[in-house]
Parts: C-alpha cells; sequence; structure tokens
C-alpha cells in the first residue's frame, strides 16, 4: 500500500505564516523564563556581625554535654548586681583520651563581646569555676586575690564552645563563623541581672 501526501499551495501559505509565529512564540517563552528570576537553594546565612556569629553556633549534633550554672544553684538565673557570681561549667561525656578545650564567651546587656576564656582545657566530668577560688599574687606568696566576675543591669549571655583542638579565633572571624575542629559542641546561659 503506498500512501501520497499532496501539498499544494495553500498548505505551503499556512506553512510559511505558521511556522515563524510557532517559532516566535517559542523564542518568547524561552527568554521569559531565563529571565524569570530563580529562587535561591536555601543557605545557611552566616552573620558578618561577630556577636551574631557567637550566637548563633550550634551543633546539635555534638556527642557530649556540656554544662553551665551560677552560684552552685543550676536552674536559677536571676540575681541582682550585689550578689557575688561564681559561674561554673562541666564537660560531660567526652572521650576520655582527647583534650577538651572551652572557649568562654560574654555579652554584656550593651552588646559588648568579651572572651572570658580562651581555649582551655578541661577534662571529661569535672567541675570548673570562673573566676577561680583564689589567684596568688606572685609565685609562692602568701597573699592571693579573690577575683569577682562583674555582671551589668540587664541580660548577661554567656556561650561555650568545647573542642577537641584550639580554634584559631581570627581564622574563626575571617571565614564567617566556621569552626575546623571535628569535634565540637556549645552551650548558652542567659543571667538576667537586677
Amino acid at each position: 500500500m503506498k500512501m501520497e501526501i499532496k501539498f499544494d499551495w495553500k498548505d505551503a501559505l499556512i506553512v510559511a505564516i505558521a511556522a515563524p509565529m510557532i517559532v516566535g512564540i517559542v523564542l518568547i517563552m524561552f527568554q521569559t523564563w531565563l529571565e524569570t528570576p530563580k529562587s535561591p537553594e536555601p543557605q545557611k546565612k552566616i552573620p558578618t556581625d561577630i556577636v551574631a556569629q557567637v550566637k548563633s553556633l550550634q551543633n546539635p549534633a555534638a556527642s557530649f554535654s556540656i554544662a553551665m550554672w551560677i552560684n552552685n544553684i543550676p536552674n536559677v538565673t536571676e540575681f541582682t548586681t550585689e550578689d557575688e557570681i561564681v559561674l561554673h561549667y562541666k564537660v560531660g561525656d567526652f572521650p576520655s583520651e582527647k583534650t577538651a578545650y572551652l572557649t568562654l564567651f560574654n555579652i554584656s546587656p550593651t552588646g559588648e563581646l568579651s572572651q572570658l576564656l580562651f581555649n582551655k582545657t578541661v577534662k571529661n566530668e569535672q567541675i570548673y569555676s570562673l573566676p577561680e577560688s583564689q589567684t596568688a599574687i606572685e609565685a609562692d606568696a602568701p597573699l592571693v586575690v579573690m577575683p569577682k566576675l562583674t555582671l551589668e543591669i540587664g541580660q548577661e549571655y554567656f556561650k561555650a564552645i568545647v573542642t577537641n583542638e584550639p580554634i584559631d579565633w581570627k581564622k574563626f572571624i575571617a571565614t564567617n563563623g566556621k569552626i575546623s575542629a571535628k569535634i565540637w559542641g556549645t552551650t548558652e546561659l542567659v543571667a538576667n541581672i537586677k
């Protein structure tokens, strides 16, 4: 069976008119698709402000625990400026064969960031205090200074960061808050001072 297709001048005229229209419509649709803003893939925004970077550091998958409390009274966070404040902290469940390094930040009610401890070596399950109970004025001196942690009226924010290697904080700032340590975790404590 042989099939024959007839193509006369009317068919040629329809193709000649329709083909450019179809190509034009396709080109316009393609250009519109190219110019339509694409929704960007969600990315974790890292704040450029160092205070915001410190506050945003979280590692919910940390394989160990960090605890902080004030004046040997866990879960009490209301104090006055007259109270003598001692901040206690402890790292738990950290691999005993590993060394842990703790850095402690404070953000005052006015937004001022201070680094209270810097890559301090801490042992698993040992409780530490800030300030330490006594500091010798000189080696072998009988006089000691009883340091005091002074807090301002308002909300005092503390952030502890524990890592398995010392953190280069200049690099941390330059890389917008990326921590290179493979094992790290954080905790925070907010105290209201009246």
